[in-house]
């Protein structure tokens, strides 16, 4: 708004200084920048023209809020938390595909699959766009699969979009013939590629490593033995597939026994020789008959030495 001397006869504002307009009961503006005034009285006098610089317009849009998927151990659920910078804005969220919205004020607790859209809007009423993120408790059959290659290979793998989020990596089960049964634990990624298997017939379960629920791939397929004998080289391929490495290719493996792990921070990528046998060497180890071989080109190594 503006005020005017009392011998204004004519009151007038002018955006560009050029085109002017009659001024009556204050301006409503869009958008920063400079507003001009002149009165003009009775005689035709014209006054100087003042003007008035606008700065404090904000059209911009926040950011969309931050978030993150972890999991909580103790209640078992995947909780999901939002975050933004501006101490002045709000968040909001919908469950129900941007249906309804609701104000975001505490972490959102699942214990089944969902969808949640959120936005920012700041303290002018500025909306940043929707973001979405889908939450995945668990994996499902549906994702899963298990196909047989070349002598003694297979590969299973699984989706886990929506779990990755939060998993710390994935246990798979291997059972064979029904009755031996290796377990890998916080296996990264999305699959595993078996070498040197065992001639038995294969199936897998799979988890993620911080729930109880196995999902189970139902069908098994049957793995064609290794034939050739003599030293053979085994190594890793880059294919974003853990490479597990059979030792023994009798299937010395009872139901109760199982794999676990640790890890070898190493540039090294390790070569078999043939060793396919209990009492084989492999980096230092003297009973190792399962083996996780690098997969990638930090040579990031996961030895499975210990069966018990």
């Amino acid at each position: 708004s503006a005020t005017f001397s009392d011998d204004s006869a004519v009151k007038e504002y002018s955006l560009d200084n050029s085109t002017w307009n009659a001024y009556t009961n204050g301006i409503e503006l869009s958008e920063n920048g400079t507003v001009y005034f002149r009165g003009i009285d009775a005689a035709g006098n014209i006054s100087d023209v003042t003007s008035c610089e606008v700065t404090n317009i904000d059209k911009v849009a926040p950011e969309t809020a931050e978030v993150t998927l972890s999991f909580d151990n103790a209640i078992g659920k995947v909780v999901f938390t939002a975050t933004w910078d501006m101490n002045d804005a709000e968040c909001f969220y919908s469950l129900d595909g941007a249906v309804t919205w609701q104000r975001y004020e505490e972490p959102l607790y699942f214990s089944q699959d969902g969808t949640v859209n959120y936005y920012t809007v700041d303290a002018v009423g500025n909306k940043s766009e929707v973001g979405n993120s889908v939450i995945a408790v668990s994996l499902t059959s549906e994702d899963t699969a298990l196909e047989a290659g070349e002598e003694g290979q297979a590969t299973a793998t699984w989706n886990n979009e929506g779990v990755e989020a939060w998993s710390d990596g994935y246990d798979v089960q291997l059972n064979l013939d029904g009755t031996r049964q290796v377990v890998l634990q916080s296996v990264d990624g999305h699959g595993i590629e078996l070498l040197n298997t065992p001639a038995f017939n294969l199936n897998f379960a799979v988890k993620p490593s911080q729930v109880s629920e196995w999902t189970k791939f139902e069908e098994s397929v049957e793995m064609v033995p290794v034939t050739e004998e003599g030293s053979q080289l085994v190594q890793a391929e880059t294919n974003g597939l853990a490479d597990v490495m059979f030792g023994c290719t009798t299937g010395i493996w009872s139901v109760s026994y199982h794999a676990r792990h640790s890890t070898l921070k190493n540039e090294k990528k390790v070569e078999l020789k043939g060793r396919n046998i209990i009492g084989d060497v492999f980096i230092g180890s003297d009973d190792a008959t399962i083996m996780l071989l690098t997969d990638d080109s930090n040579g990031d190594g996961f030895f499975l030495d210990d069966i018990y």
